[in-house]
């Protein structure tokens, strides 16, 4: 089943405040990029690839470069 941008922004959100506080900053990062990527693997038909971000509709965590 695919969901509006908003509606998996609110489900990302909810995942987010039941999870357990991370410790760290890069535990905080991967949490955020972990619980992003679930929510669009489950709810989109968009394959991964960062690449596409600007045309593909899924939505992407950012990544420090």
């Amino acid at each position: 089943m695919e969901l509006s941008k908003r509606e998996r922004l609110t489900i990302f959100f909810s995942r987010l405040e039941e999870a357990s506080p991370p410790s760290t900053g890069e535990a905080a990062h991967e949490l955020l990029c972990a619980t992003l990527n679930s929510v669009e693997d489950e709810f989109t038909d968009v394959p991964f690839d960062p690449d596409s971000w600007h045309t593909d509709g899924r939505l992407y965590p950012g990544y420090a470069q």
